[in-house]
């Protein structure tokens, strides 16, 4: 009596969409590793220059260091929270900083954390008078997600930076799109303390690389152990 082999091929086509799949994901991969590795070694080279040589524009890209040249517009300085430092609840002090003489024309400066006594003492955290430079980093605002409640603008309370609504409540309207990270002083025991730490990127992509690559070899050893050797 003769029996019918099985047709193999919905678990061929089925396999090489699998390996096609996991090989796709695996080469993604190692493409994100490349761009990954030359954005550490551009941070690097940021701060192996001397910043102080390096004047920040409007075309400046985001993560370079340099120094931008303005007054503070401390009338419009405003908390945004809740933010921590060595795991104490606080705020970040955001002020604009102008440049030729327009108010309407500037950048935002993140000064640094203050904890949470300092919602009602704003004006002690007034900045220098006059023309200033700023030695910092410029970056992009944090993004906001699902959990970041709505600013409050009735109250002041700001959760997260929305340049529409700067504009709006503070008259803030050619602000740049990008913040800037004050490294401050040295001595960290007075405040604002700077918190223009150094970027330190994860660099993972590798094993995942490695991990897509080796499952695509897997689901093809599985296959033929199932079906080869039946055929």
């Amino acid at each position: 009596m003769s029996t019918t082999k099985p047709s193999l091929f919905l678990p061929t086509l089925l396999m090489l969409i699998g390996v096609s799949v996991l090989c796709y994901l695996g080469t993604w991969q190692l493409q994100r590793l490349e761009w990954k590795q030359g954005l550490i070694q551009a941070i690097e080279t940021q701060y192996e220059k001397d910043a102080s040589k390096n004047p920040l524009t409007l075309d400046t890209p985001p993560l370079t260091r340099g120094i931008i040249r303005g007054k503070y517009d401390h009338e419009s300085t405003f908390l945004i929270g809740p933010r921590t430092n060595e795991g104490k609840p606080g705020y970040h002090v955001i002020t604009p900083l102008v440049m030729n003489n327009n108010k309407a024309a500037g950048v935002l400066i993140n000064r640094g954390w203050v904890p949470l006594e300092f919602k009602n003492k704003l004006n002690d955290l007034k900045p220098p008078t006059g023309k200033t430079t700023i030695t910092g980093l410029l970056r992009q605002p944090p993004q906001t997600n699902m959990f970041t409640p709505a600013n409050n603008l009735e109250s002041g309370a700001w959760y997260s930076i929305n340049f529409e609504e700067l504009s709006e409540h503070k008259g803030l309207n050619n602000i740049w799109p990008l913040m800037v990270y004050d490294e401050g002083a040295e001595n960290k025991t007075d405040y604002p303390i700077a918190q223009a730490t150094r970027p330190r990127l994860k660099n993972d992509h590798l094993q995942y690389a490695v991990f897509w690559f080796s499952m695509a070899g897997i689901l093809m050893i599985i296959y033929g152990l199932r079906f080869l050797k039946r055929a």
